[in-house]
């Protein structure tokens, strides 16, 4: 039986007071950019001469304004989100990056997928995206100590990432950026290293099926891998108190040896200390635990 749609209720008409005040901001908003992008733009250099286009001694190129219009255009977008009680539209699901995408088998191994799965048919090509690749990737990293203590935006890959990787350092060099090092890697470099593994779509390979079936794992894919983005966050954040806790013991070591506080103040501090290690150990331990559940 075909499901009948159920409209939206009704608001109450102070929220649609409310949205309208939000419609008519936007709209303001919008105004200017227009203003931006036509009338400012309009006034250009004097006949016969060349260059950039100018708006008046020492005034912005074309180019300020571009980017002032675009400004105003995006935050046409974030105030009109503002709304109250309005039913979202949810963008399609796994498109682009997130879009199931055939991958190489090799790949597939190091992520743990078994040929006879939905995502390795037998005797198929494995499937996963791009955008879970690097997410696994990612959380490989931190929940196997890879990330450097003195940069935290780098990282050391381990031997089975070397192994997988090693041959597609040069290939996926990018002209006049700095080599890629397997020992000193950064989250984009991992991301020119990934595209080598996934199949590129086209009208000609256009992908796997979304079947009903696919759709339900890669949704629970992503449920997985939100909750563990949630616990990532609360470990970067553990790390972050952690590393102001230390940084505060330093100092407070430094007072002590100059007689500048007492033995006892500076015992807060490594209380505080060890407290905040504490909890950053258990918050990593939880992700972990979560990783090791799906199999990363």
């Amino acid at each position: 039986m075909a499901q009948v749609a159920v409209p939206p209720p009704a608001l109450d008409p102070e929220i649609v007071a409310y949205n309208q005040k939000v419609d008519a901001l936007s709209t303001d908003i919008r105004n200017i950019a227009a203003s931006i992008g036509g009338d400012m733009k309009m006034r250009q250099l004097p006949d016969g001469l060349k260059g950039k286009k100018v708006y008046g001694a020492r005034a912005g190129v074309r180019s300020n304004f571009n980017k002032m219009e675009g400004q105003y255009l995006e935050l046409a977008k974030v105030t009109e989100k503002l709304k109250k009680g309005v039913v979202k539209t949810k963008k399609g699901q796994f498109v682009g990056f997130a879009a199931p995408s055939f991958i190489d088998p090799s790949m597939a191994r190091l992520l743990g997928l078994k040929e006879g799965t939905v995502l390795w048919p037998k005797g198929g090509k494995p499937i996963f995206s791009f955008a879970n690749i690097t997410k696994f990737m990612v959380a490989r990293v931190l929940a196997n100590g890879l990330v450097h203590d003195a940069e935290l935006s780098r990282f050391s890959c381990d031997e089975q990432m070397k192994a997988l990787f090693q041959p597609y350092l040069i290939v996926s060099q990018k002209p006049g950026k700095e080599p890629l090092d397997l020992n000193n890697m950064s989250y984009t470099g991992i991301q020119q290293l990934i595209k080598n593994f996934v199949e590129k779509r086209n009208k000609e390979i256009p992908g796997p099926v979304l079947t009903d079936e696919l759709k339900a794992v890669f949704e629970k894919l992503d449920e997985q891998f939100s909750t563990l983005k949630d616990i990532k966050e609360k470990v970067k954040e553990a790390s972050r108190k952690l590393a102001r806790a230390g940084h505060d013991l330093l100092k407070a070591k430094e007072s002590l040896d100059k007689n500048e506080i007492t033995q006892e103040l500076y015992n807060g501090y490594v209380i505080s200390y060890k407290n905040t290690n504490e909890i950053r150990q258990q918050a990593f331990a939880i992700f972990q635990q979560h990783a090791k559940a799906m199999g990363i």
